[in-house]
């Protein structure tokens, strides 16, 4: 939106990123602090490999999915 708008500098850009990271950084410990909150404690394991696995396995399966469901919707000429 903000290249569209012709604001987009290095400056800018930059900053994006920065607080992409970290907001990111912040959602994973989320994501695994309610984990631990939900799970007993002799779980904690296991729900880390069933996180860490779907995460590994979407960025395995999610483009080529992806792309498939770009081709499919298509508009048809």
């Amino acid at each position: 939106m903000c290249h569209a708008l012709g604001v987009l500098g290095i400056e800018l850009y930059v900053v994006l990123l920065a607080v992409s990271s970290v907001l990111h950084s912040w959602g994973q410990a989320g994501i695994y602090t309610l984990l631990a909150r939900q799970l007993p404690e002799r779980d904690h394991l296991a729900g880390n490999a069933v996180l860490s696995g779907i995460g590994s396995l979407s960025t395995v399966i999610g483009p080529p999915l992806a792309g498939a469901l770009i081709v499919w919707a298509m508009p048809r000429r």
